[in-house]
């Protein structure tokens, strides 16, 4: 999973509070690369790869670091491919943040281990992103949008990444989302 751990602290906070940064679907670790330095000035960070994104380095000789077919089907198995990398990192009590479907993977995770979950962060996160007109469930997206999605994703990801990419006034949006985090945990 390419797990890095950035920081310790020491810039305020209690250099023991553990933030773990998961990216949603169709991205990579690189979305927190604005967030995570101005956080490891505080906090301990851990930002990672889901077995998904494409940036995981598997080395084929290693039977553990083999990405399973399975793992990568299921809400389930990302929740225990997170739980095995806490658990190899030896990480409790976590702040977890998770974009998107991470957030919801977090969750889970949280449910299978408390232990290993303080709080939990969703940004974007829902459970289900489909709307369905049956019961009147509001998820955001029609079938279609998301099918169209999926496949220009796998048609052309470099083409597609920066129609979603944000600019103009969200530039300024990964410092205030490092100070209000840090505003929350260190009141807490």
């Amino acid at each position: 999973m390419n797990a890095r751990v950035l920081g310790g602290g020491g810039g305020g906070g209690d250099g023991e509070t553990t933030v773990v940064l998961a990216h949603g679907y169709g991205g990579s670790s690189h979305i927190w690369d604005d967030v995570a330095p101005a956080l490891a000035k505080t906090f301990r960070v851990v930002v990672f790869d889901w077995s998904f994104s494409g940036d995981v380095v598997v080395d084929d000789d290693d039977d553990a670091a083999a990405v399973s077919e399975d793992i990568s089907c299921s809400y389930f198995g990302f929740a225990d491919e997170l739980v095995a990398m806490m658990d190899e990192l030896a990480l409790t009590a976590v702040v977890f943040v998770g974009h998107s479907m991470a957030g919801m993977i977090g969750c889970i995770a949280s449910v299978a281990r408390p232990e290993l979950f303080r709080h939990l962060v969703l940004v974007g996160a829902s459970p289900r992103y489909i709307n369905d007109d049956g019961d009147g469930y509001v998820g955001g997206f029609e079938r279609g949008e998301v099918d169209a999605m999926l496949a220009a994703i796998e048609a052309d990801f470099a083409a597609w990444a920066p129609l979603v990419s944000p600019e103009g006034p969200y530039l300024t949006a990964p410092m205030e989302f490092v100070r209000v985090m840090e505003a929350i945990l260190l009141d807490h």
